[in-house]
């Protein structure tokens, strides 16, 4: 029988701004102990539309065994993988008029079984039985009230390989709401080894820039995007240092979700 390997991985920083929502991410992803830099992980369903997705955790699966170590990265950049969380929510959110406030979310979850089904019941996935595979974060701002939806739900197989979907996170930001940025994915590392530890010395101070205003209507998208940046730059270098449970680096995607969808970097 065949298992799936995964690709792993994700340092997600979002910083609500007078702008709209600013969201960067690293650009690696780590399939078999192999990094692979260059992967763009913010996808947008609704190109017109200022909606975003983040996979952290195991965000794609498919079969490994035949490919050579040397060829892995390249094949996992051309060619789809059987099963992929980002495409399937993708796919569901991109046919849905509803934003992340009000999204079906029997629906994702039916989109995203409907993907797993086949290769549960085939046993690909018995290795990851009693486990979170990986956490969908949704984002949008709505132009019309200037808010800013984040929404998290976990991936999970119970122990006999019963899929949930589980709500994981939810906040509404406001441009009256406390400036404040927030990390998805390698969170833990980043508090413990950046924010206060031995990366400390790669962050710039804009942080503390932000957290001096009072407002979020007092952030522009240069500040936002200076902290979300930085915070992933800071990462990264500290891996040089202090190595992370999987792999965070290979450069970094900052987009801006606002009444003009913004590419940053």
């Amino acid at each position: 029988m065949v298992s799936f390997s995964a690709e792993r991985g994700t340092l997600v920083v979002m910083v609500p701004t007078q702008a709209g929502l600013i969201i960067a991410a690293d650009k690696r992803t780590t399939p078999d102990g192999i990094y692979c830099d260059g992967v763009n992980k913010i996808l947008l369903p609704k190109k017109t539309e200022a909606l975003a997705v983040v996979i952290t955790g195991l965000a794609s699966f498919r079969d490994t065994a035949n490919i050579p170590r040397s060829e892995l990265c390249n094949v996992l950049a051309t060619t789809p993988a059987p099963v992929d969380f980002g495409r399937a929510v993708s796919r569901f959110i991109g046919g849905q008029s509803a934003g992340v406030a009000k999204l079906d979310l029997q629906g994702v979850t039916e989109a995203i079984y409907a993907e797993m089904k086949p290769f549960i019941d085939g046993g690909q996935f018995n290795s990851l039985f009693g486990t979170r595979l990986a956490v969908i974060t949704m984002a949008d701002f709505e132009p019309q009230t200037s808010m800013s939806n984040v929404k998290s739900l976990a991936v999970e197989l119970g122990p006999q390989g019963e899929f949930r979907l589980q709500p994981d996170y939810y906040a509404r930001f406001g441009m009256t709401d406390r400036p404040d940025a927030i990390v998805f994915g390698e969170g833990p590392y980043f508090r413990d080894n950046v924010l206060n530890g031995a990366g400390r010395k790669f962050l710039d101070g804009s942080f503390e820039q932000l957290t001096s205003k009072s407002r979020v209507n007092e952030i522009d998208a240069n500040l936002g995007s200076a902290v979300a940046i930085n915070w992933i730059e800071a990462a990264s270098k500290t891996t040089d240092i202090i190595k992370p449970p999987t792999g965070i680096g290979g450069g970094v995607d900052c987009v801006l979700l606002g009444p003009d969808n913004r590419v940053i970097r």
